[in-house]
């Protein structure tokens, strides 16, 4: 819109209204599912239960721990400081759980619309993630990939609004204030650096992205393109043009893509040299944000552990491969796990998708962000179980793969234009095939297991209800049942963190040596908790027939087993 235009032209009006409903789609599928899962379902195990245990420590006791690390102190640091607030750690895990949540979705429909041009897209793309049943699993875990998604999610949809300073937005707009934009994205980047390590990949594809797009401006072109011409992101084949504004809605709610005239601007496209210089400062904006924080976590480990980054590194591979071999899994169990996860989550409908919008896609793919984040790493990480047997998880898998949901958007788009009907077939499907797979897999076949939500064993609740009355003074030892119990969870449901019995965990190489036959060190231990069906805990199990015990909770895989004197050997 112009000087001579105060007004805004029906094409303008036409697209504001089928990007509000996009939006509107994605925002209420997203909040309505999520605020469903944190009601019927159960607080989800490990890593997020661990985290809420150390912020609220430091809430309690605050202390400077450094920004790096295995696990980054910036989640604890937060939850702590909100906890200092408001004592109540489930009514934050609940509620930021699902802002974040359902502001990924939002970015990365955001995200998706600057990248293809076209709302139809766009809102496929938000669709998708979601009924990610990985995604909507961790709401209300605090689980970090919850946050770092929002974040990450967050700092490429200002990324690639920085990178087109010279390209037509979805709106028809010229994409203005790129420095302020490129900024934005990498105080989001940088915030997803302190909560993960991958954010230190996608930081560089970023800088690097945002540098060519500048040398791409200094030749008179934006990615290709003249200045002047639309965004160079739109087309996609099945009959799309090169245009990339958005229409009215289609019967059905789904936005369709239609192809207005460009708007006017008073000054008009900026010309190479100003298209340059604006780029430069973009990405020079970005870098001076991004580089700095991440010389600062590889530099850290040294100045405060003396330890470097590759030795931390090589620590957690050592420690992975360890709780494989307690798994009992071996180099191919590890390599159908990238068959089985996939296809599961989000589902093999949606990998089929994707590849199609690959192929259709396929040459822009060398300078694409979405490609480059997913293949820089997905690729490490596949590396990395066939070199040092890295299981992948479900958790990771997500961070991966929401690099793919834009071209799954685009494929499941052209499905929807050539037949309404197969589109919302194909979406129907990927959800039901990830029910099936979470209900016999994820959730063990229990009651309402095929919501995309953490079902419980019923031994979670006995020991909870054990945990409610336990000696606040004991320490008791713990040898883990995987997915059935956690002692960690059943204390924090029992009354948070405060007047609690102590609990003391075996390393997995203590664990594969009591499973080989080696005696656990019960010297100061009060009692005993164990999966009487595992092997680490029929081993434990055995090692206490010598001594006096008394059994205080006896369930089919959950046993507290108090020591009441010495052994008799």
């Amino acid at each position: 819109m112009d000087a001579q235009s105060p007004l805004p032209t029906a094409d303008e009006a036409a697209a504001r209204r089928a990007r509000r409903a996009g939006l509107a789609a994605v925002l209420l599928a997203a909040g309505a599912i999520r605020l469903a899962a944190i009601f019927l379902g159960d607080l989800l195990p490990w890593d997020g239960v661990y985290r809420l245990q150390n912020a609220i420590r430091w809430a309690h006791a605050p202390r400077w721990q450094g920004l790096s690390g295995v696990w980054e102190p910036a989640h604890w640091y937060a939850i702590g400081a909100l906890l200092r607030l408001y004592d109540a750690p489930l009514f934050w895990v609940d509620l930021l759980g699902w802002l974040c949540g359902v502001g990924a979705c939002w970015m990365l429909y955001s995200a998706v619309l600057r990248w293809s041009g076209r709302v139809a897209t766009a809102t496929w793309a938000g669709l998708l993630l979601a009924v990610y049943y990985g995604h909507i699993y961790l709401t209300g875990s605090n689980s970090v990939e919850t946050y770092y998604l929002f974040f990450l999610l967050g700092g490429v949809n200002t990324a690639l609004a920085a990178g087109l300073p010279a390209a037509r937005k979805a709106s028809g707009a010229i994409v203005r204030r790129p420095t302020a934009r490129a900024t934005l994205a990498g105080l989001a980047i940088a915030a997803a650096m302190l909560l993960r390590h991958e954010a230190k990949v996608v930081a560089i594809i970023l800088a690097a992205w945002l540098a060519l797009q500048a040398r791409r401006a200094a030749r008179g072109r934006a990615d290709g393109r003249r200045a002047d011409a639309p965004s160079p992101f739109q087309g996609e084949g099945w009959g799309e043009g090169s245009s990339g504004a958005a229409g009215a809605l289609q019967p059905g709610g789904i936005p369709a893509d239609s192809h207005p005239h460009p708007v006017p601007t008073a000054s008009g496209p900026p010309s190479p040299s100003q298209a340059r210089e604006r780029g430069g400062v973009a990405a020079a904006a970005f870098a001076l944000i991004v580089l700095p924080v991440l010389g600062w976590l590889l530099v850290e480990p040294m100045v405060l552990r003396g330890q470097g980054f590759l030795s931390q590194f090589q620590s957690v591979a050592t420690q992975k491969g360890e709780e494989d071999a307690l798994a009992g899994l071996g180099r191919r169990d590890l390599l159908l796990r990238w068959a089985l996860i996939p296809g599961a989550t989000p589902s093999a409908v949606v990998l089929a998708l994707a590849a199609g919008g690959l192929w259709m896609r396929r040459r822009g793919l060398g300078r694409d962000p979405f490609a480059w984040m997913f293949l820089l790493q997905a690729g490490p990480y596949f590396a990395m179980t066939l070199w040092a047997g890295w299981a992948l998880q479900v958790r990771y898998w997500l961070i991966y793969s929401v690099n793919l949901l834009p071209f799954a958007a685009v494929a499941l788009a052209g499905v929807w234009r050539w037949r309404r009907a197969a589109g919302a077939v194909l979406l129907a499907a990927a959800v039901a095939m990830q029910a099936g797979a979470w209900w016999a897999g994820y959730n063990a076949r229990r009651p309402l297991g095929w919501l995309p939500v953490y079902r419980a064993a019923p031994e979670q609740a006995e020991l909870t209800r054990w945990m409610r009355h336990a000696p606040p003074g004991w320490r008791v030892l713990v040898l883990p049942s995987e997915k059935l119990w956690d002692a960690d969870v059943a204390r924090l449901l029992a009354a948070g963190e405060a007047d609690r019995p102590a609990l003391v965990y075996l390393s997995a190489a203590d664990r594969l040596a009591l499973r080989r036959g080696a005696a656990a060190d019960l010297a100061g231990i009060d009692a005993v908790i164990l999966d009487p069906q595992t092997p680490a805990g029929g081993a434990m199990w055995r090692q206490l027939a010598r001594r006096p015990r008394r059994v205080l909770l006896h369930s089919v895989r959950v046993m507290v087993i108090e020591l009441i004197g010495p052994a008799s050997d």
